[in-house]
């Protein structure tokens, strides 16, 4: 995840580099990041998923993570 604009709030995705990630928010909640890869091996992103919901892109917004939840490659 990485601003390309840092002023627009808007957060671009790319192939995570981790295997999971969590950020502690305000009000005690929490923002994870985690991969769920058919093999090793695989590189490739075939979905990611937001809080269950499958993404139409490849971006997110900051007031999403800000929210708390789940973000699944």
């Amino acid at each position: 995840m990485y601003p390309v604009n840092p002023a627009d709030g808007i957060y671009h995705l790319n192939t995570p580099w981790v295997e999971k990630a969590t950020i502690n928010l305000a009000d005690g909640k929490t923002f994870t990041v985690k991969v769920e890869r058919a093999n090793n091996q695989a590189k490739s992103i075939d979905t990611i998923l937001l809080n269950g919901t499958e993404l139409d892109g490849l971006t997110i917004n900051h007031k999403d993570v800000m929210s708390g939840g789940e973000l699944v490659f």
